[in-house]
């Protein structure tokens, strides 16, 4: 059986819903439809680094830069690989 749920990925109901039905997540394929914006990318590496136990002093900013910079490439090498294979 194939089901379509669509809801925003934004705000604390989201996070609720899926706490209540962990198998939102366990059980499902989660397509992301939209890019990212480049300012929620370096928030969401921003707060990746801080939540971890690492410092990395000074090269904080270029670890971050570059989470972004991958992101940006996976999304790109996805919608060429669309393009050229037609899936």
């Amino acid at each position: 059986m194939h089901l379509v749920l669509a809801m925003s990925p934004l705000g604390d109901l989201f996070r609720q819903r899926l706490l209540k039905f962990p198998s939102l997540v366990n059980c499902c394929t989660i397509d992301q439809f939209t890019n990212w914006p480049e300012e929620a990318l370096l928030n969401v590496g921003n707060g990746s680094i801080m939540d971890g136990t690492i410092d990395l002093g000074e090269d904080k900013d270029g670890c971050v830069e570059c989470f972004k910079v991958i992101h940006q490439s996976v999304e790109a090498m996805a919608d060429k690989f669309l393009d050229d294979l037609r899936r």
